[in-house]
């Protein structure tokens, strides 16, 4: 594994839990992009004997995106909506795609998988928050009725693009706050100056590059 995921398990693992239970109490800003990695590199612990291809696709005006949210269930969330794609590949190889957009207003994480799909009654059932439970494998159900919870105590909306034989894409769409005074969001630089950025987290690469 690459030294970040190496780095984020093991904060992720040892965190305190008196933190973890705080949070589950606590609406606070929260960096998306952050969130969503650290999010990922546990599942690519979780599902290192698999054969799951996890990918990321921020785009860069999103790097720095903020929201306000309940940290622990947005996390369980999305490592629900997670699993259940895993569980679609039936022990199959496939691909997992981590998106993230920001517009002025909202910010939208997307859970895109290439597995079998479902059915559109199935999707009605899940958006009327009927409580399914197709589908359950190893532990995992659809999940989406906590997802539906944290949505509604985040402010955020729910909406589901699934085809069957082609795979399903979750799609998570919150309002967008004002990045908090302990984030810098802009640095002056004059062009002969040179940067060295010490860090092996590819996202802070790709956020430079992009500025």
């Amino acid at each position: 594994f690459p030294s970040h995921d190496i780095a984020n398990h093991l904060l992720s693992h040892y965190r305190p839990k008196e933190d973890e239970a705080a949070s589950q109490q606590t609406r606070e800003p929260l960096l998306c992009s952050n969130v969503l990695l650290q999010l990922l590199t546990d599942k690519r612990y979780q599902y290192k004997d698999n054969a799951i291809q996890f990918d990321t696709d921020f785009e860069s005006s999103a790097y720095f995106a903020f929201i306000k949210a309940e940290l622990t269930g947005l996390k369980r969330a999305i490592s629900n909506i997670i699993n259940n794609a895993v569980d679609a590949f039936d022990k199959k190889s496939g691909r997992i795609t981590l998106k993230l957009r920001a517009s002025s207003e909202f910010v939208t994480i997307s859970i895109q998988d290439n597995g079998k799909g479902m059915p559109p009654e199935l999707v009605n059932k899940i958006m009327q928050n009927l409580g399914v439970s197709e589908g359950k494998k190893e532990g995992h159900g659809i999940g989406l009725s906590q997802v539906q919870d944290m949505l509604n105590q985040n402010y955020g909306e729910l909406k589901i693009d699934s085809s069957i034989g082609q795979g399903t894409q979750v799609i998570l769409t919150f309002p967008r706050i004002q990045a908090p005074n302990w984030i810098c969001e802009g640095i002056e630089l004059q062009s002969n100056d040179t940067v060295v950025v010490l860090d092996d987290d590819p996202s802070i690469h790709h956020a430079w590059d992009a500025r």
